[in-house]
């Protein structure tokens, strides 16, 4: 279990004491104070707290992945105090509120491991490495210039020719061998985030694995070289 879920399990059974303590002893209070600036009650602010740790925490046993989404959240909601009839908390539930909203975008990225960066920078190899695969082999090199200023070329030794296609198909296997192990680790972290994953399908949302396949290597390297 979490160490955020385990500790919001216990303090939910006091939703109307301080929780400012508790929440900087697992170091999320800066992440999360913004919920305690609503002009809500004590109770409420840790109870939609409480509802985005059960509603979005892998780990959760509260999450009914064969049942209706929105049923679900509207449980959950239920169980940590929360009303279905406060249109507040309709806003919450049906993901209306944008405060909520940032927190549990915090949350579900908080819940991400190491693998996930290190899948990327397996794509990553694999893409840069066929890249430079994909270059030809330059046959000839530039010796000099000529009067008028044209290139006298001359042609690449042998030798060098084989060497640099040598070294091209030893990057070609290691870079087939890191995306192999990139779509591994990918395929693991599906089976783990299954539950997460499902859930925020159901709401039309992006999964979280889907962070990390959601466009070709490629384009994801482009736009945050932009």
């Amino acid at each position: 279990m979490s160490k955020v879920l385990d500790v919001i399990l216990e303090l939910k059974e006091d939703l109307g004491t301080d929780w400012m303590p508790a929440l900087k002893r697992i170091n999320i209070w800066e992440d999360v104070s913004k919920l305690y600036t609503k002009r809500w009650s004590t109770a409420m602010c840790n109870g939609v707290l409480s509802f985005i740790i059960l509603a979005y925490d892998n780990e959760s046993g509260f999450i009914e992945m064969h049942k209706d989404r929105w049923e679900n959240k509207y449980k959950i909601a239920e169980r940590v105090g929360l009303s279905k009839s406060d249109e507040r908390v309709k806003k919450i539930v049906e993901n209306n509120n944008a405060t909520v909203n940032d927190v549990v975008s915090w949350f579900l990225d908080y819940q991400k491991t190491w693998e996930w960066d290190s899948i990327l920078a397996c794509w990553e190899y694999h893409s840069e490495m066929m890249r430079f695969a994909r270059t030809k082999t330059q046959d000839q090199t530039v010796v000099d210039n000529d009067e008028g200023g044209d290139k006298i070329m001359a042609d690449v030794d042998i030798s060098t020719l084989t060497k640099g296609n040598k070294e091209k198909g030893l990057n070609i296997q290691t870079a087939i061998e890191r995306r192999k192990e990139g779509d591994t680790m990918h395929e693991d972290l599906k089976r783990r985030y299954v539950n997460i994953d499902t859930a925020l399908q159901k709401e039309g949302k992006r999964r979280m694995t889907d962070a990390t396949s959601i466009m070709s290597w490629e384009a994801y390297i482009q736009d945050i070289r932009k």
